[in-house]
């Protein structure tokens, strides 16, 4: 009898022994824990003025070029003025009447790549309807920054939140959603946005490319994307999400560690766990495997919203 039991209870340890590695690998998933409400970002907090993007309370609709004529509708385009043919307009009225733009001749082509891509971008932006008998003109103010256009990083062109697929390289706004049970696409996408952006973006600090700290702005990958981490942050969020990634499923993070300081990075959550797309890294990581101290990361309930993250 004591030899049968004394079997038995073997026989349920050689069981445990052998269902412990699976027990074990399931619990290699991690998600990152999200506590009470702290201070946003206060670029994050000058970015949602202009840019709302990646703010909303509960839209989670990717950036389409429909919402960019929303945007401009809602005076939300920076370095702009929006004038009504009535002569109403903010804030200069005058600037409106000696804007004239015309596009130069191919044979009067400027030697700077990035005054050539101005004259475009001003090309399109002329051509947008944004309703109610209104017209597009640069503000007065914005002439010194026209003069010395020719020094800064095409990022600076970038419109949010137009996609501008020839600087972008964005797939179309339509993309299908990628379903639960596509691990594997996901896992690839991820890391190709983030060897994309971090391959193609010159990373700056933002005293140098803006003359202000905690600048937060999409970095572009143009030639002359330029950017530090949180601009490539951006411009990652916005290239999952034109690839189909859940917008739900993307919230940006600030960590520290004492390589990098305080540092602004992108999670994605995944079956496996919160990945994260690292500017300071070509390899994307779960959150636990980052070695980071973990500071705060946007409610998942409202993206105005802060939170503290632990791991």
């Amino acid at each position: 009898m004591r030899s049968a039991f004394l079997s038995a209870i073997s026989a349920i340890g050689l069981i445990a022994l052998a269902i412990q590695p699976v027990h074990a690998r399931a619990g290699a998933s991690f998600f990152i824990s999200r506590g009470a409400p702290v201070e946003a970002p206060r670029g994050f907090v000058a970015m949602c003025n202009t840019d709302k993007t990646f703010c909303a309370t509960s839209s989670h609709e990717a950036p389409t070029e429909e919402s960019g004529r929303q945007t401009l509708d809602m005076f939300e385009l920076p370095g702009f003025a929006r004038f009504s043919e009535a002569g109403r307009g903010l804030p200069r009225p005058s600037a409106c009447g000696a804007f004239s733009f015309t596009p130069m001749a191919s044979g009067n082509k400027t030697t700077s790549p990035a005054l050539d891509e101005l004259d475009e971008l001003l090309a399109r932006l002329k051509a947008v309807p944004v309703g109610n008998g209104a017209s597009l003109c640069m503000a007065s103010h914005e002439a010194p920054v026209l003069a010395a256009f020719a020094g800064m990083p095409t990022a600076g062109l970038s419109v949010k939140p137009f996609r501008l697929t020839r600087e972008t390289g964005a797939a179309t706004p339509q993309a299908e959603t990628l379903k639960p049970d596509d691990g594997r696409r996901k896992a690839a996408l991820l890391k190709e946005v983030n060897n994309l952006v971090n391959g193609r973006v010159r990373q700056r600090p933002d005293m140098e490319i803006y003359a202000e700290a905690e600048h937060w702005v999409r970095s572009g990958i143009g030639p002359r994307a330029a950017g530090d981490c949180e601009d490539l942050a951006i411009e990652k969020r916005y290239q999952l999400l034109a690839r189909g990634f859940d917008p739900a499923d993307v919230s940006f993070a600030v960590v520290f560690s004492t390589a990098t300081g305080l540092h602004t990075v992108l999670v994605a959550r995944t079956e496996e766990g919160d990945m994260v797309l690292d500017s300071a890294t070509p390899w994307v990581r779960r959150a636990d495997q980052t070695g980071y101290s973990w500071i705060s990361i946007q409610s998942t309930n409202d993206q105005m919203t802060w939170v503290s993250a632990r791991v």
